[in-house]
C-alpha cells in the first residue's frame, strides 16, 4: 500500500497523464452532451433559451454549430487530433453558455449548470493553452514527421549514395 507522499510523486511524475485523461474525458463528455442536443426528444434543449433570435434560419444555424461543434470535436478532443482547433470551437459556445444563459441563474441554481459551464470552459482554455499532449494522434503525427524529416534530410541521402 502507498503511503500519502508516494501517491503524490507518483501523479507529480505522471503529470502528462493525467492532463491527457482529463483531454479525453472533456472530449467524450462533450461528444455526449451533442448527441443529447441531436436526439432529444420532447422540449428542445437547445431552442428554448434561443428565443431572441427571431430568425428561424439563424436559430437552425446556431444549433447546427453547437451540434456540430460537439460532436466532431468531442471526438477530434478525445483522440487529440487537431486538439487546439477542437478546443477553440467549443469556446464560444461555452462563454455564451456562462456569461449569457446560466450566469442570470447564479451559483446557487438547482441544476448547477453555470458552475459546470464555467468549469468546461476553463478546461478547454487550459487545453488550447497546453496543446494536446505527449498521448495524442497530434504528437504521434509529429513524432512521425519529426522522424521522416531527418530520414530524408541532405545528409542521409550523401550517406546512402
Amino acid at each position: 500500500m502507498k503511503t500519502l507522499p508516494q501517491i503524490a510523486l507518483s501523479l507529480e511524475a505522471n503529470r502528462g497523464l493525467l492532463f491527457e485523461l482529463l483531454r479525453i474525458y472533456l472530449g467524450v463528455a462533450l461528444f455526449v452532451r451533442g448527441m443529447v442536443f441531436w436526439t432529444y426528444e420532447g422540449e428542445d434543449p437547445l431552442f428554448g433559451y434561443q428565443d431572441d433570435i427571431h430568425s428561424l434560419f439563424a436559430q437552425a444555424a446556431f444549433a447546427h454549430y453547437i451540434i456540430g461543434a460537439h460532436l466532431a470535436g468531442g471526438l477530434l478532443l478525445a483522440a487529440g487530433l487537431l486538439t487546439r482547433i477542437a478546443a477553440l470551437v467549443q469556446i464560444p459556445i461555452l462563454f455564451v453558455a456562462v456569461f449569457f444563459l446560466h450566469f442570470q441563474e447564479g451559483l446557487f441554481a438547482a441544476g448547477q449548470s453555470l458552475e459546470l459551464s464555467a468549469l468546461v470552459l476553463f478546461l478547454l482554455i487550459l487545453i488550447v493553452l497546453h496543446g494536446p499532449g505527449r498521448w495524442s494522434v497530434d504528437a504521434w503525427l509529429t513524432e512521425s514527421q519529426r522522424l521522416r524529416k531527418s530520414n530524408t534530410s541532405p545528409g542521409k541521402e550523401r550517406e546512402q549514395e
